[in-house]
């Protein structure tokens, strides 16, 4: 991660479940009588399923229990509801033998500033596959002064949701609302800056865009909060918008989705913004330029508010700080007489802050 990032985003935040990743094994499932169980119930009353769709249905009603029985070990219970949920036939072979494919149960969240990051602190979310958390941080910019910022991974939409005895949630979608509540409780607690920017994998689409809705009540929630943006609903192809991309290699569901968000709230000082590329952060150590994540990134871009001083051609200016509702500009025979020619002449450019999100599971 710390040699994929570009040279200028030197100062970071990390969120990791340590306690996994010192006890988690490369098998995440070793409970061979569990896992003997489950498969006896598989073969007992889904050994004629036609199809992966079918066979996820019948172990959500026939074999809960066995699945459950595997709770205890939460690698072995993570890796295969997760790759139920897949629809993976092979789920149990999987999680059962050690493997190259991808499967992390230490997953985390990782931020990168430009600017020094300060009062920073790791909050754990509750979560039944994966661990989920958030990173809360402070930065200090020249333009808008603090800023609170959030970086977060949030649950993704199960349809084979079979949580672990005792856990408070009936669905990933209850489950993504109370991980969204979380977010939002912290970024406007009393004394945070009133300028909020939250980035990350919401795990969430609207019902409205045109493309597959996921978890719409969470993005309902985070609207009222927040300006989300992304580069979806702009009119550009699938392979344009996407942060969840086919042509990803570890997209191993082969879905094209926006499920990333850059969230602003404040900043009322500036006049424009818009998120307007994907990024695609490649791993520098891999030659073949392999994908350092799943997900690709946004990049967001904010403009200072335009002013007759700030020696950049913005707002509706002919030239830099002339022209417009500016002073009129001298024309090239008057800069001649000041010998100053250069000042009437400056190429304009936007002063602006670029955000690079990039999400990791």
């Amino acid at each position: 991660m710390l040699n994929a990032v570009p040279d200028d985003f030197k100062y970071y935040a990390s969120f990791i479940d340590l306690d996994r990743l010192l006890s988690s094994t490369p098998v995440p499932c070793t409970d061979q009588q569990a896992v003997g169980n489950l498969v006896q119930c598989l073969m007992t009353n889904c050994g004629n399923a036609p199809d992966a769709s079918t066979l996820v249905s019948c172990v959500t009603e026939f074999c809960s229990q066995e699945l459950v029985a595997l709770a205890a070990d939460f690698d072995c219970y993570g890796c295969l509801i997760t790759q139920i949920s897949l629809l993976n036939t092979d789920a149990i072979q999987f999680c059962t033998s050690p493997t190259t494919e991808y499967w992390d149960p230490t997953a985390g969240v990782m931020l990168f500033s430009k600017h020094p990051l300060k009062n920073v602190e790791t909050n754990f979310m509750p979560a039944y596959d994966l661990p989920r958390g958030f990173i809360y941080a402070e930065a200090t910019l020249e333009e808008w002064g603090d800023i609170a910022i959030v970086c977060v991974h949030q649950v993704a939409y199960t349809p084979t949701y079979i949580p672990p005895p005792g856990f408070n949630f009936a669905s990933s979608e209850e489950e993504s609302l109370t991980q969204a509540g979380l977010v939002w409780a912290r970024l406007s607690a009393a004394g945070t800056p009133t300028n909020k920017l939250l980035v990350g994998d919401l795990n969430t689409n609207p019902e409205a865009l045109g493309i597959q809705p996921e978890l719409p009540a969470t993005y309902d929630f985070y609207k009222t909060k927040v300006s989300l943006k992304n580069l979806a609903g702009q009119g550009l192809e699938p392979r344009d918008s996407c942060t969840w991309c086919r042509d990803n290699i570890y997209n191993d569901d082969q879905q094209t989705n926006t499920i990333d968000y850059v969230g602003v709230s404040g900043f009322t000082s500036t006049n424009e913004e818009f998120v307007d590329e994907i990024v695609r952060v490649f791993d520098k150590m891999d030659p073949s330029g392999v994908h350092l994540s799943d997900h690709y990134g946004l990049r967001w871009t904010r403009m200072t508010a335009p002013t007759c001083s700030d020696g950049v051609r913005n707002g509706d200016e002919e030239s830099a700080d002339c022209g417009g509702s500016c002073d009129e500009c001298l024309t090239n025979e008057e800069c001649d007489a000041l010998h100053s020619a250069s000042s009437c002449l400056i190429a304009g450019v936007f002063a602006y802050v670029v955000v690079l999100l990039a999400n990791f599971l």
